[in-house]
């Protein structure tokens, strides 16, 4: 079912305006959850992005957003606009489910592997869960999920 749902997104929605689809999944940059902590998972998710496309992608505390480089935003548009309508579907249901681009990118690219990149999508759960405890019937059906979103995305792509 995921598959067939992200052709038929890819015919009916990504075709007919892949600017807006491009515009969708940047416009997660400048509230990245990878940078608002400073999770070791996420630090070096950043620094992945940051070398891969020659910018700074930055991190913030409290209630601000972050300091990216200047050409970020331009460096990420140029390269997700070199995708087909087929890779940008997939592409931005990983943004989507991760609720991350960087996330997304490690994975698409190959910087990290399925299991990893659900886990770093949801470190901040993860904690809480750890106080609080994981409610049956949601947490881990969410988690599954999370990991049939990103693996059959990365299948389509």
């Amino acid at each position: 079912m995921p598959l067939m749902a992200l052709a038929a997104t890819t015919i009916d929605l990504t075709v007919r305006d892949m600017g807006s689809v491009v515009d969708r999944n940047l416009h997660y940059l400048d509230t990245d959850l990878t940078c608002y902590g400073e999770y070791p998972e996420w630090v070096d998710y950043r620094s992945f992005v940051s070398k891969k496309f020659g910018c700074v992608i930055g991190s913030c505390k409290g209630i601000s957003l972050p300091k990216h480089s200047e050409g970020a935003d331009a460096a990420l548009r140029a390269y997700l606009s070199t995708f087909t309508p087929w890779e940008l579907t997939a592409f931005d249901e990983m943004t989507r489910s991760a609720k991350s681009v960087i996330v997304a990118l490690n994975y698409y690219l190959g910087n990290a592997p399925l299991q990893e990149a659900c886990r770093a999508s949801v470190l901040e759960e993860l904690e809480n869960r750890g106080k609080w405890g994981t409610v049956e019937g949601d947490h881990d059906v969410s988690d599954r999920t999370l990991k049939m979103a990103m693996a059959s995305s990365k299948f389509f792509a």
